[in-house]
């Protein structure tokens, strides 16, 4: 099993697998922050799991808080982004927004 952080680590794992002479699917391998090439690795079979950062929500909620302070006082939101998990089964559906840096 290999874990990576960062979505440009992450999506890159099947040039590392590769150079230890591994074929897709010979290691487990997953991640954090779901980017285009992760995709790619998914598809290909080189990454089974990321979870996804959903960076839209990450610059939409950090603008509203602004927001709500200025005008409400309110304090602080805590909203967890990482919520959503990128695999085989739903990552055709998702790579679209995932390319559009949505998901």
């Amino acid at each position: 099993m290999v874990i990576t952080d960062h979505g440009d680590i992450t999506g890159t794992i099947a040039t590392f697998l590769q150079a230890a002479g591994k074929k897709p699917g010979d290691v487990f391998a997953a991640g954090f922050d779901i980017s285009g090439n992760g995709v790619t690795a998914i598809q290909g079979g080189w990454l089974q799991l990321v979870i996804d950062q959903q960076q839209y929500l990450q610059g939409y909620f950090g603008v509203l808080q602004i927001c709500l302070s200025k005008m409400y006082k309110f304090g602080g939101l805590n909203i967890n982004t990482a919520a959503g998990f990128v695999n085989k089964s739903n990552v055709d559906a998702l790579a679209p927004l995932i390319t559009k840096q949505v998901r």
